[in-house]
């Protein structure tokens, strides 16, 4: 998906994307997993201004909480 059809999908949903936060938010996105007690856990993630402008798009970012046996 372009920026244009992000910004349209922005613009109908209420949003104001600032592409320079959007693109650091998007460098910040990542997926990590803590181990204890013989469990994985994904921590909480701050997705800032990617999570809402996916989700304007109809694009889900993965869930965050899954609990699995090491």
């Amino acid at each position: 998906m372009d920026t244009t059809s992000l910004s349209l999908h922005g613009q109908r949903h209420g949003l104001a994307i600032e592409w320079a936060d959007l693109l650091r938010d998007l460098d910040r996105l990542q997926e990590a997993t803590i181990e204890k007690d013989g469990k994985r856990h994904p921590p909480h993630r701050r997705a800032g201004q990617v999570g809402r402008v996916f989700q304007s798009a109809g694009i889900a970012l993965p869930a965050n909480l899954h609990e699995r046996a090491a």
